[in-house]
Order: structure tokens, then C-alpha cells, then sequence
């Protein structure tokens, strides 16, 4: 969440991969999606949208930071044939 933060902020910058893989792995562990375009170009295309993803994300960490460990997350990638590298 913290690098979406970072970019949503006025005059920051962050790599478009590293923004994209952070929007990727919200999506796909917490299974809420995201609303910000991350193809060419990215970010929210407007403020509701941002605020209610990232309450949505926030909220779901909430209810499940306990469960959320290595194992956890290799099952979610793995769910979609993908692997989980730190």
C-alpha cells in the first residue's frame, strides 16, 4: 500500500513497474480489485476511487494480518500459476 501511497502523492515519483506489481499483488492476496489503470500510463482517475481502494485494502489487512505469511501468499500465486519470490 505504501509505494500506491507514495505515488498518489503531489510531485512524488515511483518506477511503473514497481507501482504496477504493488497493484498487482494487492489485487491478487486480497482479491479486491483495483480501480487505477496500470498499462501505458497509470494512476486513479480520480480521487474516489483511490480512497476507496485503498480503504477496501486497509480494511481486508485488518481482518487478516495474522494469516498473511510466506505460505499464504505462495497458495494465492500458486492459485493462478504464478510464483512467489521475495
Amino acid at each position: 500500500m505504501k509505494v500506491i501511497q507514495g505515488a498518489e502523492r503531489e510531485g512524488s515519483s515511483v518506477l511503473v513497474e514497481e507501482y504496477r506489481n504493488a497493484l498487482y499483488f494487492l489485487s491478487l492476496v486480497t482479491g479486491i480489485a483495483t480501480d487505477a489503470d496500470y498499462s501505458s500510463t497509470f494512476g486513479y482517475g480520480n480521487k474516489e476511487d483511490y480512497q476507496r481502494n485503498m480503504r477496501d485494502w486497509k480494511d481486508w489487512y485488518k481482518r487478516n494480518k495474522y494469516r498473511i505469511t510466506d505460505k499464504y501468499v505462495d497458495s494465492v500465486y500458486k492459485r493462478v500459476g504464478l510464483k512467489y519470490k521475495l
